[in-house]
């Protein structure tokens, strides 16, 4: 089984010797650096065996970089891994997916459970837990999405997604970092020239409503109701929307549009 672990970044110099640590078992290690001024670059070029390419996008978006980095990868890899410079696997990776080959062989895609763990400045109770698929055949998956990116099935036949119980995918998250502006613009970006994107509505229809920006979420929230299947995410929106609908303090023309749109 041959491994590599790949990556993009742009000024993470305080990640560079995590990252390299926890990647060192793997055959190769593939960085595409997207404009660092930090450092971080030039760290990463005294790193031993180390696949390693900058490239500058004048316009921004995360998908292209990501599937320029797919593409920088060895041709005999089988299996990719994907952690961010602040995520890093457990070390019993490689022998799980070793396990998890031969029990079963048509596998494309292993996901496990993403642990957030936070910055020691700031105390927010247990780590929170989510499902995440970085673990992947090497031909088998392109990404998609400009923004909040996620790997799409491109393989033959169907893809066969198994969970394991026993990897784990740690975010090492700075939550006292300033978040990046440019998240808000590529989703709004996106919105207006693909407004039925469900993927990207779910993401800005959130942000709407965590800036309490009542006129876009209503607009937002509206489309993603549209746009996506009836799931949790599709119950949690429409709720939010029938609780502004039904608010006194909501101007009447946003409840009426609430109201003719559900």
């Amino acid at each position: 089984m041959i491994t590599a672990a790949y990556t993009i970044c742009k000024n993470e110099i305080n990640r560079v010797d995590q990252w390299v640590h926890y990647t060192k078992d793997f055959d190769y290690r593939v960085v595409l650096d997207t404009g660092s001024t930090d450092g971080t670059y030039e760290a990463l070029q005294k790193v031993p065996g180390i696949i390693l390419e900058q490239m500058i996008m004048p316009e921004f978006r995360f998908d292209i970089p990501r599937n320029h980095n797919l593409n920088m990868i060895p041709k005999d890899v089988e299996w990719c891994l994907s952690p961010d410079m602040d995520e890093y696997f457990s070390i019993n990776v490689l022998e799980e997916m070793e396990k998890m080959e031969k029990q079963y062989p048509h596998v494309t895609n292993i996901s496990c459970a993403r642990l957030d763990i936070y910055s020691k400045k700031v105390f927010v109770g247990q780590p929170n837990s989510i499902g995440t698929n970085k673990i992947h055949r090497r031909y088998m998956y392109d990404w998609k999405q400009r923004v909040y990116e996620h790997l799409s099935y491109i393989g033959p036949g169907n893809e066969c997604e198994v969970y394991n119980y026993d990897i784990f995918l740690i975010h090492d998250q700075e939550i006292d970092k300033p978040r990046s502006t440019l998240y808000p613009k590529l989703m709004k970006q996106e919105y207006e020239e693909n407004p039925n994107n469900s993927w990207n509505n779910w993401f800005l229809a959130n942000h709407y409503y965590m800036e309490k920006d009542l006129p876009n979420f209503v607009d937002v929230g509206i489309s993603f109701i549209k746009s996506s299947k009836i799931d949790d995410k599709w119950k949690e929106v429409h709720r939010a929307l029938m609780q502004i609908s039904n608010a006194s303090n909501v101007d009447e023309e946003y409840k009426q549009k609430i109201k003719t749109a559900l």
